[in-house]
């Protein structure tokens, strides 16, 4: 089931991202390989399930963030 975020202004939707994870549930203490979809971005990162979904969305939106610096380089 994938986590589903949607940032508003007052009330309006102005953004929505998806998080899924990309293999089996392992178990809490696990790392688990994610993909985060914002528009027509999308990145993959690694994320550890036991520390919730507000660090999944941190780490979802670090990995978009690194993705954008890294192709600006290019």
């Amino acid at each position: 089931m994938p986590l589903n975020v949607v940032i508003a202004i007052n009330e309006k939707p102005i953004e929505s991202i998806t998080i899924g994870r990309l293999e089996e549930f392992k178990g809490a203490n696990y790392w688990h390989h994610y993909r985060i979809v914002s528009g027509d971005e999308q990145a993959e990162f690694m994320h550890l399930y036991r520390n919730g979904a507000q660090e999944c969305l941190r780490r979802g939106l670090e990995a978009l963030a690194n993705k954008r610096e890294k192709e600006s380089r290019e």
